[in-house]
């Protein structure tokens, strides 16, 4: 509702508590949360439209299978697939900046889909720092390389995978994620050696 204006009525928000702020969290995040809450899009949303989804939180990778950490029974990549994508919107940007978060890359991507994950794949599993930089980066116009007054995926992308660098080596460790972006089979991971 800041920097990228959406409308509050068309931001939907799941976290495990629901009355810490019952005007803006609507759902709970559990899977019949996230079921519902695409669901109630499903209603709303059209082909021509575009739908971001920002996950923040912890997944989980044992050898094979991504999962998306919730509040109860976890969803596999591929479950989570099942429902984002059953809302008819043409286009998706799905940010998911768990750690693990690169091991449900496969299942998340295809056509029409842009998909950032904090991690080059499921069994960089530690603690992620991507997510926090990204939305930093849609919140500063420090992003916007082109300067056209706006901030692009790619863009938030290069500078969150650029503040995970610096933080790593700010704080003298070895970098443990390593953030890719998708797009409709083009795949990117920024390598930067030390």
């Amino acid at each position: 509702t800041g920097p990228l204006s959406f409308p509050l009525d068309q931001v939907i928000v799941l976290f495990d508590n629901p009355a810490l702020d019952t005007e803006r969290i609507r759902y709970r995040s559990t899977r019949e949360g996230v079921r519902e809450a695409c669901m109630n899009l499903s209603r709303r949303v059209k082909q021509a439209d575009t739908v971001f989804v920002f996950i923040e939180g912890h997944g989980s990778y044992d050898g094979k299978t991504y999962k998306l950490n919730l509040v109860g029974p976890d969803t596999t990549a591929g479950e989570l697939a099942d429902i984002l994508y059953s809302i008819p919107a043409g286009r998706f940007i799905v940010v998911n900046a768990t750690n693990s978060s690169g091991g449900g890359l496969p299942a998340l991507a295809g056509e029409g889909k842009i998909v950032v994950t904090a991690t080059k794949s499921g069994m960089e599993g530690n603690q992620t720092h991507m997510g926090g930089f990204f939305v930093e980066s849609l919140e500063s116009n420090a992003a916007d390389a082109n300067k056209d007054d706006r901030v692009s995926v790619l863009e938030a992308f290069y500078y969150a995978t650029r503040k995970v660098e610096e933080y790593y080596r700010d704080k003298q460790n070895l970098q443990t994620e390593h953030a890719v972006l998708e797009d409709s089979g083009w795949h990117l991971q920024v390598v930067q050696q030390f």
